[in-house]
């Protein structure tokens, strides 16, 4: 299954790579917030008991790894796009931000969460997973990534599926404690 997810993503890649712009662009000046988590927050995916359907705002998990600057102005064009309901234009921009940190976990957890709200519950599932694959040490975005999975998967019929990944939430709750 790993494997299968890794080609996924690999595939991903590929697509990306495959539609990016070669257009010459000045970088965008980007305040600094790494020290205070910026104002950014992404959806994430409602966990056991609470409406399955429903999206909600989750806790900042902080300015991503690697941040370049012109990864952070893409996200903070991203989500002026969220903001105003663009979640196409929101998508490109994650994607096009992936290009240039294709190992930036936080971009692919964004990009999964934005697939779930969107309702494409294989993309979110194997987003998610290919994030917890680059994860080093954060149990938030871990958590949040699992909840995504949790939620496309139940969506996809995979109760078992949904299952594990709930197991696996309630046991990073529990390394937290």
């Amino acid at each position: 299954m790993r494997g299968l997810v890794q080609l996924a993503g690999g595939l991903l890649l590929l697509f990306l790579a495959a539609c990016a712009t070669t257009s010459q662009q000045e970088p965008v000046p980007v305040e600094d917030r790494s020290m205070d988590g910026g104002d950014r927050q992404e959806p994430v995916a409602a966990a056991k008991g609470e409406d399955e359907e429903t999206v909600h705002r989750a806790p900042d998990v902080g300015t991503p790894a690697g941040g370049s600057p012109v990864v952070l102005a893409m996200l903070d064009e991203a989500d002026k796009k969220y903001r105003s309901g663009n979640l196409d234009a929101t998508a490109s921009l994650l994607e096009r931000a992936l290009t240039r940190e294709p190992k930036n976990a936080y971009l692919w957890h964004r990009l999964a969460a934005l697939r779930l709200e969107q309702k494409d519950w294989q993309q979110a599932y194997v987003l998610a997973n290919k994030s917890n694959s680059l994860i080093r040490d954060n149990p938030s975005l871990t958590t949040d990534n699992w909840r995504i999975i949790a939620v496309a998967r139940r969506q996809l019929g995979d109760a078992d599926g949904a299952n594990q990944a709930e197991r696996e939430i309630q046991r990073l709750r529990g390394s937290k404690e």
